[in-house]
């Protein structure tokens, strides 16, 4: 039985950084090349290619995007800390 052949797939500059995207924001890569519908070792790949193409180094944009996914995981942990807060309060005037 023959394999049937994948057709190669040209994918637009915007899609890759998209993907590269979401996984510089701490998303898996093999989570992301199945929402995305593509090959894990494709993501592979087109990192190695960027960090080559970069010489290894992050752009500014690259800095910028991280730090604000920084600062949204920051705001998260506060809330989820504030409300954990207000639990242990509730909670020590039950007892």
């Amino acid at each position: 039985m023959a394999k049937k052949s994948i057709p190669n797939r040209k994918y637009t500059p915007e899609f890759k950084a998209d993907v590269l995207r979401l996984v510089a924001n701490g998303e898996s890569i093999l989570a992301v090349a199945k929402k995305m519908g593509i090959s894990d070792s494709i993501i592979h790949a087109w990192r190695a290619a960027e960090k080559k193409n970069k010489g290894g180094e992050k752009s500014t944009s690259t800095l910028e995007e991280e730090v604000e996914s920084l600062r949204r995981q920051l705001r998260q942990t506060e809330l989820e800390r504030d409300i954990l807060k207000k639990a242990v309060a509730i909670f020590s005037r039950m007892t």
